[in-house]
């Protein structure tokens, strides 16, 4: 019974004891690390399946007892390491045992893996090894490496100035630019100063010219509050310009870009970055370990466990349940949001899925846990405690490197890409890609530099063929000079500055600064000063400038020859001293006996008192001008004009101020003095003046028809007469235009009207200019003071209605002032305001008389008659508004609007008949008459050849050129070009020669009385063969009779237009008429 109790008690042990051997080989499995144990005979008593996939190597082959030598020579026989390291491994392997103490040997193996192993000597002379494979560790920390050799290169290539400083403002990054701009020293200068310790540094240095640090210190900080990027220009008092770009970064941070932009050419200052190197990653960290039945509690645990998390042993005993521990171990937690529910939920369904779970658990501490679990068998787990603190710390320094490094990158002003030593991309800029109109995609890392210039020479960009050669001749040329700077035009004109730098790994940093502005800056300085030059020395006034010594700086040709010295004397450096005593010895100054000394001490003396123009009368009787302009560092501007001829000038224009130019007779300033003069004298002494407005019949005729300089001299010789005409003390004064007027002294309204009748006959006297005999007339209006009035404006008015009132009954007479003359008056200007008004009230319309041809009797124009119908006065007769309209000057847009309605009219009708329209002889003054034709044509869509336009004598006797010019513009567009009133004029058949006429229309005065007057009948035939023989239309206004008919065109008249054929009707009666008269011949 016993035997058999003890038999139970063995086989419950040894069930319990192989249960635990089972864990303990679960635990060995889930190991990341391979582990392997030998004894004091270095023969394999333990190892995992880890450390057998690491080496590659079967179960058959590693097996408890195997001598570890053995195993070396399998494992290289595997193709671990080369067989001939073999008796070297194994002897370095027997040194360092041979020591007793732990140690580490790190193995390259072939397979391009690197382990780590981790040698402990056990009490009974054994060894265990633990084997971790650190391949990507140190691929890692290889490409962190290059990244920062690279970044490192880029940023010291740089020309600008970079300092980056943290929340604290205090410097985190700098470049060797930076210290050079502000010349900073090493020594003060370093990781962790405070940036307004370097602004101080700066301030002291003098680089801030007038401005305090801390004013400099707290306008910084001002810009800096809203956490937006801005740029500040700073002017230093050494006389360098720097621009900061000043860009926040997502810690609080601020990078500074300093740009010197006096130099830009020159920007080959190298950049340094100054970095804090990262840690060396822990190469023994070590592991702890938990491992959790199915029930939940806890199985095993090592003691870098219960150190991670500040574990008791005392406490943390197998058999505790995972959910005590976790509020045990959670108490050191840095993870509010993980409840004891949630970590378990977590780990039950990572259990589920029977894979490796790996989760990142934050302490209290600071530090970083990883736990990596894996589900056994049976449902337990197992979680390896990797302390990850450092890697984490090492991933976030990376990412904060890595902005840095993307900030400074992508905010350079210039164009940046790195290449390896095979000439593909490695790092490339937002910059770079705008330089050379790039797609992200067209430079990502990796692509060959000669397909970058096979792109840029697709888009055009080089004036090259083949990218082969172009990528030849760039080889050839930076392997002669390294590091030479290339400037680079591209087909758009834009200039690139490119430079290439080697790198020690064989890389290369290429630079591009577009320099495009800087070299057009440079040219127009160039040019500038060139035209400085020409303009100082071409300058109509001499200028010099002297400095705060009184010494010449500069001075150009003008204020030379202006005094007559010598060039040698006047020149930079010159005294104002010696410049005025050699003056004086050249005899410019008037008052020989003043010394040049004492000259030279009132000139002072006068800049001191603040005299800025002085006048200098010269001994030739020159005046100079000289204007003196301070400047702000002492220095002064002066500039030198001879005003000798403006001061005659200025005479004269006091003289032209009160006379007329033409004439030289007092003008109405000077008339209306005289006349304050003469009413003063009539007031005091009680005696009379008269006043005479005077107004030229015929003299805008003469001006339209012989043109302005015909008119000027006509006014001339009146003029002379009217002063011939008067008494000595009278005033006689031209008003303007063709108005004079005459104060007569000591008069009656006898004595004036015998000077009235006297200038009358004597302006009516034939008057021969250059030829041409000019009869003139004048109207005269007169008022009388005292009796008139006593007042200077009343009594001009008195006599402006008289002399309406002579213009008014004939002309070339005079009348008194009549108090009822004032209404009279006010009629006609009230005629002259509804004339204005009925432009844009839309008064105005048109009716059109037709034009017959007499061989078909076909309509074959309709001539447009302007028609008046006021709001207030009804029809007013063309013969009344008309020479009004002329007289001021609304001729012209009245004209306009009959053009263009009259095309607009037309239009409608059928093809192919015309409209005639009258130009007035103001039209043709107006420069812009061919155009407006076109675009009345243009709006109406009228063809040319169906506008006919009628101009009279009055427009050819203009002799202008300009006009016949337009005549031929118009007659090139296709407008037939008509002349009216035809046989009125002196010189009608002169001009038949000078311009071919389309038509010729016989005016009506040789018509009316045709049927009794044989000479009209003899004028008209000689005016239709003439027009037949020139091939020219002819045309008899006025027709009224069948007998008039008959005679016109018996005569060869071609077309008729009157009464008989039809009197003018309104546009709405057109069509009736057309329509008629086709009937007409189609019954014919």
């Amino acid at each position: 019974m016993n035997a058999s109790r003890a038999v139970r008690a063995d086989r419950a042990e040894a069930g319990q004891l192989k249960e635990l051997l089972a864990l303990h080989e679960a635990a060995l499995a889930s190991m990341s690390h391979g582990l392997s144990m030998v004894d004091a005979e270095q023969r394999l008593v333990l190892f995992n399946n880890r450390f057998l996939e690491m080496y590659g190597l079967s179960p058959e082959v590693a097996r408890v007892g195997l001598p570890m030598a053995d195993l070396i020579r399998h494992s290289a026989e595997r193709g671990n390491f080369p067989i001939e390291h073999l008796e070297e491994i194994k002897r370095r392997r027997a040194e360092m045992m041979a020591r007793g103490k732990p140690f580490r040997l790190l193995r390259q193996m072939s397979r391009g893996r690197t382990f780590a192993m981790d040698y402990r000597p056990l009490a009974d002379g054994g060894w265990v090894t633990l084997v971790e494979d650190i391949t990507e560790r140190q691929r890692k920390e290889y490409d962190l490496r290059i990244k920062f050799e690279r970044f490192d290169q880029a940023v010291t290539q740089m020309s600008h100035g970079l300092c980056a400083v943290d929340a604290d403002h205090r410097i985190v990054l700098y470049n060797a630019r930076f210290l050079d701009m502000y010349g900073l020293s090493e020594d003060l200068i370093h990781v962790g100063v405070s940036m307004r310790d370097v602004i101080e540094h700066a301030a002291q240095r003098g680089f801030f010219a007038r401005a305090p640090a801390e004013k400099v210190w707290q306008r910084r900080l001002e810009k800096m509050r809203p956490g937006k990027p801005f740029q500040q220009d700073l002017n230093l008092q050494n006389g360098r310009n720097y621009v900061l770009h000043y860009h926040p970064m997502a810690d609080g941070g601020w990078v500074t870009l300093c740009e010197d932009v006096t130099e830009r050419h020159r920007m080959e200052g190298e950049l340094r970055l100054q970095y804090e190197r990262f840690d060396q990653a822990i190469n023994n960290m070590s592991h702890g370990l938990s491992m959790f039945g199915a029930d939940e509690r806890l199985i095993v645990c090592n003691a870098r466990y219960l150190k991670m998390y500040g574990l008791d042993p005392k406490v943390v005993k197998p058999g505790v349940s995972s959910r005590e521990l976790f509020a045990l171990w959670s108490e050191s937690l840095d993870e509010p949001d993980m409840t004891a529910d949630i970590f378990h939920e977590k780990r039950k369904r990572a259990s589920a899925g029977g894979a490796l779970s790996t989760t990142r658990l934050r302490l209290k501490d600071g530090r970083v846990i990883e736990a990596t679990t894996r589900p056994t068998p049976g449902g337990g787990w197992v979680t390896a405690h990797e302390d990850v603190t450092e890697r984490v710390g090492y991933e976030k320094v990376l990412r904060e490197q890595n902005i840095l490094f993307d900030a400074a990158l992508e905010n350079m002003a210039h164009g940046l890409c790195v290449f390896d030593a095979d000439w593909r991309v490695v790092v490339r800029n937002r910059r770079y890609l705008e330089l050379y109109d790039l797609g992200p995609d067209d430079a990502q890392p990796g692509t060959p530099l000669i397909e970058l210039m096979r792109q840029s020479i697709d888009r055009g960009m080089h004036n090259v063929k083949s990218a082969e050669q172009f990528f030849a001749d760039f080889i050839k040329r930076i392997t002669v000079d390294r590091e030479a700077v290339v400037q680079r035009r591209l087909t758009s004109g834009r200039l690139l500055a490119v430079r290439h730098e080697p790198m020690a790994n064989g890389c290369w940093v290429g630079t591009y600064e577009d320099i495009t502005e800087r070299e057009r800056a440079a040219d127009e300085l160039k040019e500038q000063h060139h035209r400085f030059d020409v303009a100082l020395n071409n300058m109509a006034h001499g200028l010099s400038m002297f400095d705060s010594d009184m010494r010449i700086i500069v001075c150009n040709q003008r204020y030379v020859e202006m005094f007559g010295m010598s060039a040698e004397v006047a020149c930079p450096g010159a005294s104002m001293r010696d410049i005025i005593a050699h003056s004086v010895a050249l005899g410019n100054y008037r008052h020989s006996s003043v010394s040049a000394e004492e000259l030279y001490t009132r000139y002072v003396e006068s800049l001191k008192a603040g005299e800025s123009v002085v006048h200098r009368n010269l001994a030739d009787g020159r005046i100079i001008k000289i204007t003196h302009e301070p400047m702000s560092d002492g220095s002064w501007v002066a500039i030198y004009e001879d005003i000798t001829e403006r001061h005659r000038a200025e005479e004269h224009i006091a003289h032209m101020a009160r006379h007329d130019a033409l004439t030289q007779l007092p003008n109405r300033v000077l008339l209306l003095e005289k006349m304050a003069e003469g009413l003063a004298r009539v007031e005091a002494h009680g005696t009379s003046m008269a006043v005479f407005y005077l107004d030229l019949d015929n003299f805008k005729g003469v001006n339209d028809t012989l043109g302005h300089p015909i008119g000027d001299k006509l006014l001339g010789i009146i003029a002379e007469r009217i002063r011939v005409a008067v008494r000595e003390d009278d005033t006689v004064a031209r008003l303007g235009g063709d108005e004079f007027a005459i104060l007569q002294g000591h008069s009656s309204a006898e004595a004036a009207a015998a000077l009235a009748r006297r200038l009358v006959d004597v302006i009516s006297d034939p008057i021969d200019i250059d030829g041409q005999e000019i009869n003139s007339s004048v109207s005269i209006g007169i008022a009388l003071a005292p009796s008139d009035g006593s007042a200077a404006d009343h009594l001009m008015k008195c006599a402006d209605l008289a002399l309406y009132r002579a213009k008014a009954e004939g002309r070339g007479t005079f009348r008194f002032f009549e108090p009822d003359m004032d209404a009279r008056i006010q009629a006609r200007r009230a005629l002259e305001v509804d004339l204005r008004r009925a432009l844009v009230a839309g008064e105005f319309s048109l009716a059109y008389q037709p034009q017959i041809h007499l061989a078909g009797n076909e309509l074959t124009a309709l001539e447009a008659l302007l028609r008046w119908t006021s709001a207030e006065r009804g029809a007013v007769p063309p013969s009344e508004f008309i020479p009004l309209a002329e007289e001021m000057g609304l001729i012209v847009p009245l004209g306009e609007w009959v053009l263009r309605e009259a095309c607009r009219e037309a239009a409608r009708w059928p093809e192919p008949i015309k409209v005639a329209v009258n130009l007035s002889p103001v039209q043709f003054r107006n420069r812009g008459l061919v155009t407006t034709v076109t675009q009345a044509l243009a709006a109406a869509r009228l063809a040319p050849h169906r506008l006919e336009v009628e101009i009279t004598e009055a427009v050819l006797l203009q002799n202008d050129d300009a006009t016949v010019t337009m005549l031929h513009q118009l007659r090139a567009l296709g407008v037939r070009i008509a002349m009216d009133d035809f046989g009125t004029g002196y010189s009608s058949l002169s001009y038949l020669r000078s311009f071919p006429f389309d038509k010729i229309k016989i005016d009506r005065s040789f018509i009316k009385d045709v049927e009794r007057n044989r000479d009209s009948a003899v004028i008209i035939k000689a005016i239709a063969s003439l027009g037949a023989s020139l091939g020219i239309e002819t045309t008899a206004e006025g027709i009224e009779t069948e007998e008039q008919l008959d005679i016109v065109r018996r005569a060869g008249c071609t077309e008729m237009q009157g009464y008989l054929a039809s009197r003018p009707v309104p546009v709405a009666e057109v069509a009736d008429l057309i329509a008629r008269f086709r009937r007409e011949v189609a019954a014919a």
